[in-house]
């Protein structure tokens, strides 16, 4: 996973990791680079018309 970070690092890119399902996964993720986190962990699938107000809840975190 780090020779992705630092892929992505080198780029400038941004990283998101898909699929973090547990707080154990969460805790395998290298805590020293920027990433975002999409899973099961914050939340199941949403209805659409939800979305707004579940990314308002977490733009604050």
């Amino acid at each position: 996973m780090s020779g992705i970070f630092n892929f992505a690092e080198a780029l400038g890119l941004s990283l998101v990791v898909e699929g973090v399902e547990t707080e154990e996964q969460l805790s395998k993720i290298l805590k020293n680079v920027p990433f975002s986190v999409q899973g099961w962990l914050y939340s199941k699938a949403l209805h659409p018309d939800l979305i707004p107000a579940f990314a308002q809840q977490y733009s604050a975190v």
